[in-house]
């Protein structure tokens, strides 16, 4: 036997807390990846070969005017127009950033759950939106609403990460935060509804002018934009102008019928009527449910000042969920039958409330299981 009773004793260092998150996060995301790259989707010669052909030529504008919302998304366009660079008009191109932004929400989804409430909630909430169907197809599909989805749930992220105090170099991140959330809007314009969550997360949190480092980035790409669109449109505002015009594209009588003129409870129903066509639609409505419910709760609670911080915490996806629920049934329908602005009924076009009544849902069911415990039990699972 080797006696070591004279050898130093080595202390016992404790791994970093965040450690066991971040390692759990990457085996996730990895194993999320395999599940995408084996379920690549077939390209579509519609709308998905237009942005192909708008990264082909970018910048540029159509020849058909019909097609400028597509070709003014150059936050869609661009990088793919850059990943063509190398690939060349191929699958591996039109696969590309798609794939990229299904995983960046992804992780985005399970880095918000564990910050705000633990890894269970994070994996779960990210496992669960990830394998909703129509998520995995949108991951493989050069379609601007899941980038668009993604790159503002990675800002939300980096926010309350910054809320929380856990980066370094804060200024940076908000330099960052600002960059996605400008980027997001360049993939898919009316994302812009969703953004006051950002400064809603971040009040009394940063200094006065400490909001400057995340305007900027915004404010540079708006008026990039808008110069970029003077020269190829002779128009500052086309962006706004094509967008405000979708509902008014020329459509068959018998699409036109599903979202012109309709009973105002129509355009109301749509998010409830359309998630309950989907095969996962049982679990989708019950989270949705929850969501407005906890929602409904924590409003309660805060008028009578009795809320706890978990109960806000959730009352946030509440928030993000209305925030695009709101304005989408409006312009949808609702303020105008006769011209609708949107066709509701395409479920992608409510993609940026997936991530929120996800998370909103299960961590609803948490909250909720956690307040029903006895404290000696409490104590024990912590």
């Amino acid at each position: 036997m080797l006696d070591t009773a004279s050898e130093p004793v080595a202390e016992r260092r404790e791994a970093p807390a965040w450690r066991p998150a971040v390692i759990l996060g990457i085996a996730l995301t990895l194993l999320y990846s395999v599940l995408l790259l084996c379920d690549l989707s077939v390209p579509q010669p519609v709308d998905h070969s237009r942005y192909m052909d708008a990264a082909r030529s970018f910048p540029s504008r159509p020849k058909d005017p019909i097609f400028d919302h597509q070709y003014l998304r150059i936050g869609l366009t661009g990088p793919t127009a850059l990943v063509m660079k190398v690939f060349g008009y191929s699958e591996v191109t039109y696969h590309a950033f798609p794939v990229a932004a299904a995983l960046l929400l992804f992780a985005s989804v399970y880095a918000i759950g564990c910050m705000l409430f633990g890894r269970l909630v994070g994996a779960l909430s990210a496992a669960v939106l990830g394998c909703v169907g129509i998520v995995v197809v949108a991951g493989t599909e050069l379609l601007p609403d899941l980038p668009a989805t993604a790159l503002f749930t990675a800002a939300v992220a980096l926010t309350i990460a910054v809320r929380e105090g856990l980066l370094p170099w804060r200024r940076l991140w908000l330099v960052v935060i600002g960059v996605l959330m400008g980027w997001s809007y360049l993939t898919r314009e009316f994302i812009v509804f969703v953004w006051p969550l950002v400064p809603a997360l971040l009040w009394r949190r940063i200094g006065r002018w400490e909001w400057l480092w995340g305007f900027v980035p915004v404010a540079l790409t708006g008026a990039g934009e808008t110069v970029l669109n003077a020269h190829l449109y002779g128009d500052p505002l086309a962006r706004l102008h094509a967008g405000s015009g979708l509902g008014d594209l020329p459509s068959r009588p018998e699409v036109a019928r599903t979202f012109h003129d309709l009973p105002l409870w129509v355009y109301l129903w749509r998010l409830p009527q359309q998630l309950g066509r989907l095969a996962e639609a049982p679990g989708t409505l019950l989270l949705l449910a929850l969501t407005l419910a906890a929602g409904a709760y924590v409003v309660v609670r805060l008028i009578r000042r009795t809320s706890t911080l978990p109960e806000r915490r959730v009352g946030v996806f509440a928030l993000w969920l209305m925030l695009l629920w709101v304005p989408l049934t409006l312009e949808g329908g609702v303020l105008n039958p006769a011209h609708p602005k949107l066709r509701l009924q395409l479920l992608r076009y409510w993609y940026p409330i997936f991530p929120a009544f996800v998370l909103g849902g299960i961590a609803a069911l948490w909250t909720g299981d956690r307040a029903l415990r006895p404290d000696d039990r409490r104590r024990a699972l912590a």
